[in-house]
């Protein structure tokens, strides 16, 4: 089950996207519970964007606002461009396609981070990484 913010946000950030033709792609547990649902209770969008200009596109765009904890979107400028490389196209009711980094990226979003990316990660490997 979905939280009613976490749903509000991830549909702001998808519409937003689409009207401003804005480059991002979706990762680590929000982007891998588009491809293979595991964690229940997502509560932050967490997405790739490709640089730092963009960062403040984003920011105006859905009226972001800095916190120290707590915060419901995390924003992401990698240092190269390879996140993006094979991104997936997940059809969706918001918009026509929901931009999700590849299954490798996912993964490698996912082993590492705290809160269950371990778990996340595993379940992603054994449903989508037959390697």
């Amino acid at each position: 089950s979905y939280n009613n913010e976490y749903l509000a946000v991830r549909n702001s950030v998808l519409a937003a996207g689409q009207q401003k033709k804005l480059n991002y792609a979706l990762g680590f547990f929000c982007g891998a519970d588009m491809i293979a649902p595991f964690i229940r209770g997502i509560t932050k969008v967490q997405m790739y964007i490709p640089s730092i200009d963009d960062l403040e596109i984003w920011e105006k765009t859905l009226e972001l606002q800095k916190v120290d904890i707590g915060g419901n979107i995390e924003l992401y400028v990698p240092y190269d461009k390879g996140v993006f490389y094979k991104t997936q196209p997940i059809p969706n009711k918001i918009v026509p396609e929901i931009p999700i980094v590849s299954n490798v990226q996912l993964y490698m979003d996912l082993f590492n981070k705290p809160a269950r990316g371990a778990e996340q990660a595993a379940h992603l490997r054994e449903l989508k990484l037959p390697y």
